[in-house]
């Protein structure tokens, strides 16, 4: 799945990953799907964290691109820590053809055959925190991005 390279980006490709402590002593990943969420909230820690959803996108006018919306939940317990990680993601990730070209850049340099290419990376929105008294008081900032992608010659999708 395309949003698996995408975290991969995130963690190992910008300064996110170093923001959120990784790699760690557990070698628990930083970035999980939503469904894990419950996972580091029962260990109460207080690193921050990321969760994310991913949504498909139809597009019309471009019925032959794959279209994906990801959404990620940064979680901590530092506002100003929060704000360097959802810049840090902002900034990386909302120049469109450049962040694409970044990304496969860091795909293909990897040492890895890349799945897809990435036609185009944008911010869609971003959410500053909000508490939330649930999630052991940590608080959540929001970020949603959108990526357009096609199959790597050679390679075929679904």
């Amino acid at each position: 799945m395309p949003v698996y390279d995408l975290n991969e980006y995130l963690l190992n490709g910008t300064r996110v990953g170093e923001l959120l402590g990784w790699p760690n002593p557990e070698g628990l990943r930083p970035i999980i799907p939503i469904q894990q969420q419950p996972e580091p909230n029962s260990r109460n820690e207080v690193a921050p964290y990321m969760v994310y959803t991913v949504r498909t996108v139809h597009d019309p006018t471009n019925w032959w691109m794959n279209s994906d919306e990801v959404t990620y939940v940064i979680w901590g317990t530092s506002v100003d820590t929060l704000a360097e990680i959802a810049n840090e993601i902002i900034d990386n990730c909302r120049a469109m053809d450049d962040s694409a070209r970044d990304f496969n850049d860091f795909l293909i340099n990897r040492g890895t055959d890349p799945d897809y290419i990435f036609h185009w990376v944008r911010l869609i929105g971003s959410f500053s925190p909000q508490p939330a008294g649930q999630e052991g008081g940590r608080l959540g900032w929001i970020i949603t991005l959108r990526y357009e992608y096609s199959p790597a010659a050679g390679k075929h999708i679904g």
